[in-house]
């Protein structure tokens, strides 16, 4: 999962950099495949493997941690489910 935080962090930061030098397409792309990567893959195997594995091993699925990682894991989805309609609605304004 440390491997995945970095690819990541990777993508973020060069979305952030795209956007700096006012690379819209560019930085929207990334931002895609950054949304694609923590929302759709990272959070899902965290969800689904990492979290119950941890919960199991400690013989509780009511751990204080786990449960602020999937409240963290609810806001970024509702971040991103906004962020995705406002890029499609400012695209369809430019064309």
């Amino acid at each position: 999962m440390r491997h995945d935080h970095e690819r990541l962090d990777v993508l973020l930061e060069a979305s952030a950099k795209a956007v700096r030098e006012g690379l819209w397409d560019e930085a929207a792309d990334l931002l895609q495949r950054f949304r694609h990567g923590i929302v759709d893959v990272h959070m899902m195997v965290e969800e689904t493997m990492l979290f119950p594995a941890f919960e199991a091993r400690d013989g509780n699925d009511d751990l204080p941690l786990t449960a602020l990682l999937r409240k963290g894991h609810r806001d970024l989805r509702v971040v991103f489910s906004g962020n995705g309609r406002s890029h499609r609605r400012s695209r369809r304004r430019r064309i």
